[in-house]
């Protein structure tokens, strides 16, 4: 994509309703929502096409090569034990094929997913994901050197890619990373606006999971939060385990964009 891993990651968040609780949690027991892909908004995330043209030889050749890395199986058993379970008719080695896309699919839908931008001026995002800039922007600090556990959870988000045709995924020639990466880490080109990271737990499932302590660096206001609600909010912060910049965006009319400017430290 032409990026270098950026020092700090935001998540837009809405704070109407349950989204308020979900902050204050956010801010009181460090820990994060990770979101399953069946609730995406994008009907087309997180789905890829299955190419399924591949010769037998190569089914038992990278069958073999996953039971010698799994089970540390020699290499002559596991082509043994992998020419067995493969089957030799075509028409049944197809539909082999689709059992193990079919597992990848239910594997998929168990997967959580932590959804992280670059951009915390992006009006589409703050009207978008921040409903209509009455929400949140939260800045996550990727590198800490004084707290490596900020580089084990944020570090491991990787940059989306943006496509203009739906990722094609060969389960057999593929690589494993390259199968996470089409499936997980490719949007289509009208989210380019978004520069997304994501943080990927495949097959471990959505829900609540524990983030390191501090890793909170600030709070960015909406330009049409609720007084309440903001009062609330601060409060949280307060709370928080670590220092917490409160930042208020601005509009600013001459560009159509929005300013950010620093009001305290809690």
């Amino acid at each position: 994509m032409g990026f270098g891993r950026p020092t700090t990651l935001y998540k837009y968040k809405n704070v109407t309703g349950i989204g308020i609780d979900h902050v204050e949690d956010m801010l009181r027991n460090n820990r994060v929502r990770f979101s399953s892909p069946l609730d995406f908004n994008d009907p087309f995330d997180c789905r890829c096409i299955f190419d399924i043209s591949n010769t037998r030889e190569e089914i038992v050749f990278r069958k073999a090569a996953f039971l010698t890395k799994s089970s540390r199986a020699s290499l002559n058993d596991a082509l043994a034990e992998a020419d067995r379970e493969v089957p030799v008719e075509p028409a049944e080695v197809d539909r082999w094929q689709m059992q193990q896309i079919d597992g990848h699919s239910r594997r998929a839908a168990n997967t959580g997913i932590f959804c992280l931008t670059r951009d915390m001026h992006n009006f589409i995002m703050w009207t978008h994901y921040a409903r209509n800039h009455t929400g949140i922007c939260i800045q996550f600090r990727v590198r800490d050197v004084s707290a490596k556990g900020h580089i084990d959870f944020i570090g491991d988000a990787q940059p989306v890619e943006y496509a203009d045709r739906c990722p094609k995924i060969n389960h057999v020639r593929d690589a494993s990373v390259d199968i996470i990466r089409k499936a997980f880490l490719t949007k289509a080109t009208p989210f380019r606006h978004e520069l997304e990271w994501r943080i990927v737990h495949y097959d471990q499932g959505a829900g609540l999971k524990p983030i390191p302590r501090g890793i909170i660096g600030a709070v960015v206001l909406g330009c049409n939060m609720d007084p309440a609600i903001e009062e609330r909010l601060i409060r949280a912060c307060a709370e928080y385990d670590g220092d917490v910049d409160i930042v208020r965006a601005k509009l600013d009319p001459e560009t159509f964009g929005l300013a950010v400017e620093r009001e305290q430290t809690v």
